[in-house]
């Protein structure tokens, strides 16, 4: 919207996406290496990996 809008080109849209998304990416990462030591997250998270992959 905020590019039909004219609030932002389609560069900056990319640009700060791209920001964002990098920056989750990283929070993920991080949660996954401080519990996978726990059994139930490890479970959970094979069975999340596992309807990914399906």
């Amino acid at each position: 919207m905020a590019i039909e809008n004219g609030e932002t080109t389609k560069e900056e849209f990319k640009r700060v996406r791209s920001f964002y998304l990098k920056q989750a990416q990283e929070v993920i990462t991080t949660i996954h290496e401080s519990y996978l030591r726990d059994p139930a997250f490890k479970e959970l998270f094979e069975k999340v990996e596992a309807l990914s992959i399906s």
